[in-house]
């Protein structure tokens, strides 16, 4: 599952040729499956800020992400703090705003 900052996030600024692929990682690798984290509705939040720091960064370089997700699986708190996102609840949201206008997810 996708949360839907990052289903936007990929959807208007990743590469269309990477799509799929990251989507797939994203949804297989980073999301329910993460340690400690629930089931839906209710960890949403925590999947989509997860998964969006992987994607900080990243330039949408596959296996940046996947270096990302397998730190994400190992301690996602990690992930967060590497992002900029551990301090604070909402800025994976102002970042995820800010990349979508830019197209840039550095």
């Amino acid at each position: 599952m996708l949360g839907p900052l990052t289903n936007e996030l990929i959807q208007k600024t990743c590469p269309t040729s990477h799509q799929q692929a990251v989507g797939n990682l994203l949804s297989d690798q980073c999301s329910v499956s993460l340690p400690g984290v629930g089931i839906p509705p209710e960890w949403i939040d925590v999947i989509d800020r997860v998964q969006l720091a992987t994607i900080r960064g990243s330039s949408w370089n596959i296996e940046k992400l996947k270096s990302n997700v397998s730190l994400a699986n190992s301690d996602w708190r990690d992930v967060l703090m590497a992002a900029g996102f551990g301090e604070n609840l909402t800025a994976h949201t102002l970042w995820q705003k800010a990349a979508v206008q830019s197209h840039d997810v550095s």
